[in-house]
């Protein structure tokens, strides 16, 4: 599912009208200014409902490939099929052990370490079998503001072309829900055979009551969402990659040719590289090489503060594998 890290009210404010930007190709601006988002950070800012297959390492630590924070595990697996080392049976799915009685495991005990960002889930007791893709997390992943999980349902049908989402509650024993917190309607459960989720998902603008307003609904399969189809809020984007979006999608805006007043440029470097004069020559290096120099991630967007933002919420540095 294409991710959107930006309203569709937002970009209006940034002064790109109804008549230089219809809606519908508006959000497909937003969703590839989000994309490119992604590929500067190696990280995704939006719940991802998914069966996600980590790497068994002989050890008690797997993690998502992309390294983003779990937000919550509904269930865990080894996939014995794909250990490495094949001691396993089916009926060791959930308890089981090898030739080696050191190496038993218990996938019903495990934690989310919270010191790493929750990127990295610890089994309590024994370690995951050596494997590519056979431990199986189900759950939701993404880079949010903060943790959050609240959990309700609809209490109207959901349609192609809405712009509220009616819900049976805003707030209950599992928490609530805030202004700019995605929100999440599951049509139809992740699982092995369908391992990403089918869902709605939009960020909330406004809340009256129990209904929650967001940008029109696009036609996707599953909908209509029928009353009583399961609805979970993760959180929100976070604010400060919210000033990262408004740059990243202005500079996009000004070089799409259906802007009249844009440049028109391919270029977001407009700085002398080289020069040769009569007794002298230089040449500069490339920006990337200078801020990996200086201990970043090659980030490079042409704006120092854009760069230093972008740094805090990239994929981190020195991992390999689950370390």
């Amino acid at each position: 599912m294409a991710h959107k890290y930006m309203t569709l009210t937002r970009l209006r404010q940034l002064g790109i009208t109804v008549a230089q930007l219809a809606d519908a190709d508006a959000l497909l601006l937003i969703q590839d200014v989000s994309e490119q988002l992604d590929a500067l950070t190696k990280q995704f800012f939006a719940p991802s409902l998914e069966v996600h297959p980590a790497d068994g390492d002989d050890s008690r630590i797997v993690n998502h490939k992309s390294l983003v924070p779990i937000l919550e595990v509904t269930n865990l697996t080894v996939d014995v099929n794909k250990n490495r080392t094949n001691y396993f049976s089916d009926a060791d799915r959930v308890f089981g052990r090898n030739r080696n009685a050191q190496n038993r495991y218990d996938l019903t005990r495990y934690e989310i370490v919270e010191p790493t960002k929750r990127r990295l889930l610890s089994l309590l007791l024994g370690e995951f079998p050596r494997g590519v893709g056979n431990v199986l997390m189900t759950g939701a992943f993404g880079f949010l503001e903060k943790l959050k999980v609240f959990e309700t349902t609809l209490a109207v049908d959901l349609d192609i072309g809405n712009t509220t989402v009616t819900l049976t509650d805003v707030s209950n024993d599992s928490g609530f829900i805030e202004l700019g917190d995605y929100v999440v309607v599951e049509m139809e459960a992740a699982s092995v055979a369908n391992p990403q989720a089918l869902v709605y998902m939009d960020i909330v603008q406004g809340i009256a009551g129990n209904v929650l307003t967001v940008d029109a609904v696009a036609a996707q399969a599953g909908l209509p969402a029928t009353s009583g189809t399961k609805v979970r809020s993760f959180g929100a984007f976070p604010p400060a990659m919210n000033r990262v979006m408004d740059a990243l999608l202005l500079k996009a805006w000004d070089m799409d040719p259906r802007n009249p007043n844009g440049s028109g440029s391919g270029s977001v470097d407009d700085r002398i590289t080289s020069e040769r004069v009569d007794n002298y020559s230089y040449q500069l290096e490339s920006k990337s090489v200078i801020y990996q120099r200086a201990g970043g991630y090659g980030l490079i967007t042409g704006d120092v503060l854009l760069d230093k933002i972008l740094s805090k919420y990239c994929r981190p540095a020195g991992y390999i594998g689950y370390a």
